[in-house]
């Protein structure tokens, strides 16, 4: 079931960045509304924030 949620985690995740930026936060929350596994969510998350293509940062700079 982890590979599955993997691929479910990496397909929402740039479905949201293609609308907007958001938080890591929002990011983990919707996750887990979608009962995937904490800690494959916190590794994603992480994975694309290393990338570079999600940044709390510059989204906190999108809300001014």
């Amino acid at each position: 079931m982890a590979e599955n949620e993997v691929k479910i985690i990496k397909y929402t995740i740039n479905s949201w960045l293609a609308g907007r930026d958001h938080n890591q936060y929002e990011f983990l929350n919707k996750l887990l509304l979608r009962d995937i596994e904490r800690h494959l969510c916190v590794e994603w998350i992480d994975k694309f924030n290393q990338n570079n293509l999600q940044n709390n940062v510059r989204f906190a700079g999108f809300l001014m």
